[in-house]
């Protein structure tokens, strides 16, 4: 029996979680002449980054456990999951060197600073517009999506519907009356009948319109199958193929 050689996702958290303890282990063992505040700052973005990671791959298995995974995008989360990691990695790290570059310059022996309160104000100010730019990205994008949707939906209840047409057939070279059945008929409309071989093309005159029935006259003279084709008055159209044949 061939056994499977792909680590089990259990060995893989095991592993990821060693490696979070030993930077973790570096940092509270780390010899005393090598803890400079570079060192010791690169080792928690280090850490940082790594954790959120795990998290990341833990939720991505619970998807997947729970059958709610989307092949479509990376590691089957939902959309924007990753780029929302890149965000906060981001964020995160550019608030602990922050912190790292106040702590540098700080100085308590002397109350007033001008560098340190000057940096202060550029951090919190920073802070501010990444905040604001970061919900504006996502929230706009949601929004865009929104309208986009409700502007597809609007277009698809606004386009004519064809259903039927009674009678479907007629002899030629006669004044003939039919009523077309369907939806979302938007008066003023224009209903057509094409011969299929695009050799004739009659427009009928309507008679009694409404959201869901047209009756109409038209006069054929040429036998054959016809196609039928409303238009609404914003320009959207329906085409009900092989609708009327004349004998």
């Amino acid at each position: 029996m061939l056994t499977s050689k792909r680590p089990s996702i259990l060995s893989l958290i095991v592993c990821a979680l060693a490696i979070i303890a030993a930077i973790v282990a570096g940092l509270i063992w780390l010899p005393e002449p090598s803890r400079k505040p570079e060192i010791l700052m690169g080792l928690v973005i280090v850490l940082t980054v790594s954790t959120m990671i795990l998290l990341l791959f833990i939720i991505a298995a619970a998807f997947a456990a729970l059958k709610l995974t989307d092949p479509r995008q990376a590691l089957g989360l939902p959309d924007g999951s990753i780029r929302a990691l890149i965000a906060l990695l981001l964020i995160m790290i550019w608030i602990s060197l922050s912190i790292y570059l106040f702590n540098q310059i700080a100085d308590s022996s002397t109350p007033n600073n001008e560098e340190r309160d000057r940096l202060a104000q550029h951090i919190i100010t920073t802070m501010g517009t990444l905040v604001v730019a970061v919900a504006g990205f996502y929230f706009g994008t949601s929004s865009v999506k929104e309208a986009r949707a409700t502007l597809r939906d609007a277009a698809a209840l606004s386009a004519p519907s064809i259903r039927s047409i009674i009678p479907r057939k007629s002899p030629g070279n006669q004044n003939i009356n039919a009523t077309i059945l369907g939806k979302n008929f938007r008066a003023p409309l224009s209903v057509l009948f094409v011969k299929a071989d695009g050799t004739q093309e009659t427009e009928a005159r309507i008679t009694s319109p409404s959201d869901t029935k047209i009756s109409c006259t038209f006069n054929l003279s040429s036998p054959g199958v016809y196609d039928l084709i409303v238009i609404n008055k914003d320009g959207s159209e329906d085409q009900l193929e092989d609708a009327f044949t004349i004998t």
